[in-house]
């Protein structure tokens, strides 16, 4: 009896597997998956050329060779991870988004200094990066909770919140390792640091608020053989 409901259980996936809706967020993560590595190239092909460090920002090489190895990691863990339950387009758009404003900020001159370090009505683009990564990250975070924990409420976005500034307190702790490693680093001190997490705290809470469909993920791809 156990085996038939798996089996059944099984064929039930495949099938949803197959349908159009499945394709097109499949489509759609492929899409965002070499499209991403393709920027990551472009911009790492962009960087080393003579002429465009006469227009660019002076960035640290040691600085941009780290960060260029944890992005060409968290892609391939996301292919990993999510090739089989991909995400939403709208999770991939809001993605996407935090990717470039990240970029942005790192390669584009502002005011003599980066992009990262320009402030604008009051709010520093650092932030809105932080923000933008944290309601992203807020969103997939309550999305994989709610699909294996089922639906409870206040204890999900509690979770969500903490997973949220988790992952914020391990990236500070990333710029940390950064600034002691590689000279001219641009990490801030402990104030910055601790408006980050502020940004991020805003952020995950932020991301409470957004459609559900948003975080869903597509259901498990079952294997044919």
């Amino acid at each position: 009896m156990f085996l038939g409901k798996r089996l059944a259980s099984r064929a039930a996936r495949l099938q949803e597997s197959k349908s159009p809706a499945r394709s097109r967020v499949v489509v759609f993560f492929r899409v965002f998956f070499v499209g991403n590595t393709t920027l990551l190239a472009v911009v790492v092909a962009a960087l080393l050329t003579p002429r465009w460090k006469t227009i660019r920002c002076p960035l640290s090489p040691g600085e941009f060779a780290f960060y260029f190895s944890l992005g060409a990691s968290l892609l391939a863990i996301s292919w990993l991870v999510l090739r089989r339950s991909p995400p939403t387009p709208s999770l991939l758009f809001l993605g996407q988004a935090s990717i470039l404003l990240s970029l942005l900020g790192a390669t584009v001159p502002f005011a003599g200094a980066r992009l990262y370090d320009a402030c604008f009505f009051g709010l520093p683009f650092d932030k809105l990066v932080h923000w933008s990564w944290a309601f992203t990250g807020g969103i997939l975070a309550l999305g994989l909770v709610r699909r294996y924990t089922g639906d409870r409420g206040s204890a999900h976005a509690l979770a969500v919140i903490f997973l949220v500034l988790g992952v914020g307190a391990y990236w500070e702790i990333v710029e940390y390792l950064v600034s002691l490693g590689v000279p001219d680093a641009g990490v801030g001190g402990y104030d910055n640091n601790m408006q980050d997490m502020v940004a991020n705290l805003f952020g995950a809470c932020c991301s409470l608020a957004a459609p559900r469909r948003w975080g869903q993920l597509g259901p498990p791809q079952a294997r044919e053989d």
